[in-house]
């Protein structure tokens, strides 16, 4: 009997992509896919584009026994992702990763923070486009601004972030104008940023993997924000990039602050019915409060970026969180377990 087909279904990578993300792009699929045959499973990627009959005669002739569902854009568009799961619900395969609603709402901003607030979970405060076109009383702190449907710090740059209501007015025109879609502005939390990773499983049905700082190192530029833009995201050669650094030890050293952290975590788990795996953004205020940035659904896994990391720290190896993922999808799909997951 020959082994269980796993299928990755990716999106697709534009040209432009800076190439540090395409190649994190591709050592995010061939990693996983790695762990998949190092589990057990045959291995076959299907692309997902906007010839959704293409990708479904694909996935209806592989007829794999799972999907490891890797989508966060489709022709450069992240506001289309929830197209991924809604077709392989409908074609009825087991899949990682949220179902197309909860997809839909963190990938909207917007609507994942109306959710925190809803359940009492803290994040900054924001306005609409339309509020901040029709004016208003000046601002009573800084604001940055943010596209509300694209992640990966899409279109953010230094002067993303504002102190009144006429330079926020102008930079608004100008985001909509150099990139394209709807942008909001959040309150800008001026302190530490954290980042949380989740893996379904353990106590409570979720693990919470140690949380992670964003160091703003001495290479940071000093007169510019401090904000993980798109150039300390994507650019290795920006002192943007070179000077922000993940760190675990800092953290882990501050236990009452390290539980705030897990304790908000684990809230959003539940209030947003997250499965799978996820990521948690936070910004820490000078007097240890932290707020939700995002709510990340579908983050990189690779083995040593963010998520591979903390999983590493927790003594968990990459073969055991893609198996853990994939338990998830037959568990939520009410399909007993392969052999090779059984085991």
């Amino acid at each position: 009997m020959s082994a269980p087909l796993a299928v990755i279904l990716e999106g697709t990578v534009e040209a432009g992509t800076p190439a540090v993300e395409a190649a994190e792009i591709r050592t995010n699929s061939n990693e996983i896919g790695a762990a998949l045959k190092a589990i057990g499973y045959r291995v076959a990627i299907v692309t997902l584009t906007f010839d959704l009959a293409k990708a479904r005669r694909q996935l209806e002739k592989l007829k794999p026994d799972v999907a490891f569902n890797l989508v966060d854009s489709i022709e450069g568009k992240g506001d289309l992702i929830a197209m991924a799961p809604m077709l392989l619900s409908h074609l009825n395969i087991p899949y990682t990763g949220t179902n197309a609603a909860v997809t839909t709402v963190t990938c909207d901003k917007l609507l994942t923070k109306q959710v925190l607030k809803a359940q009492g979970i803290r994040t900054a405060p924001w306005l609409t486009e339309a509020q901040i076109e029709t004016g208003g009383n000046e601002l009573t702190c800084p604001y940055i601004l943010k596209s509300v449907m694209e992640h990966a710090s899409f279109g953010l740059s230094s002067n993303s972030v504002v102190k009144n209501r006429a330079t926020l007015k102008a930079r608004l025109k100008e985001k909509k104008r150099e990139f394209w879609g709807e942008w909001f502005a959040e309150g800008f939390v001026d302190g530490r940023e954290f980042n949380l990773a989740l893996l379904a499983g353990g106590k409570d049905g979720v693990t919470l993997l140690p949380p992670a700082e964003i160091v703003f190192t001495s290479d940071y530029p000093k007169h510019k924000p401090k904000i993980v833009d798109y150039a300390a995201k994507w650019y290795t050669e920006t002192p943007e990039y070179k000077g922000t650094v993940r760190n675990f030890d800092r953290i882990a050293k501050e236990p009452a602050l390290r539980g705030r952290l897990q304790k908000v975590a684990r809230n959003c788990w539940n209030a947003f019915g997250l499965t799978g795996y996820a990521r948690v953004d936070f910004r820490v205020d000078k007097k240890g409060v932290p707020y939700v940035l995002e709510v990340n659904s579908n983050p990189f896994l690779t083995a040593n970026e963010g998520f591979g990391m903390a999983a590493r720290h927790a003594g968990i190896g990459f073969n055991d969180v893609v198996r853990a993922i994939v338990a998830d999808a037959y568990r939520r799909s009410a399909r007993p377990l392969p052999k090779v997951l059984a085991a």
